[in-house]
């Protein structure tokens, strides 16, 4: 059988500490997560190539390298993430 403690998609790292919170406080921290890993991979890359292969010109954006404005959308990919933690979890 599949150990899945041993994937990075059981991220227990990530969920342990935020699935007793209530359900406003995980979505902004999920939004918030991702608005900082999308952010800081970009800003990595304008670092190591001197620009970043894409930018944002619309929307509510930081630096042309995050979209503020996608937060909802990255809070529902968030808790859609912890749901398949827990599926995975019951499945093992």
């Amino acid at each position: 059988p599949t150990d899945f403690d041993d994937s990075p998609l059981s991220a227990d790292f990530a969920t342990a500490g935020v699935l007793g919170w209530p359900l406003l406080a995980r979505l902004c921290c999920y939004a918030a997560s991702a608005l900082v890993v999308e952010y800081s991979a970009r800003r990595a890359l304008r670092w190591l190539l001197g620009e970043c292969p894409w930018r944002y010109d619309t929307g509510w954006h930081i630096d042309g390298l995050a979209r503020v404005d996608y937060a909802p959308l990255w809070a529902l990919v968030g808790l859609g993430a912890q749901h398949l933690h827990q599926i995975l979890h019951a499945v093992r």
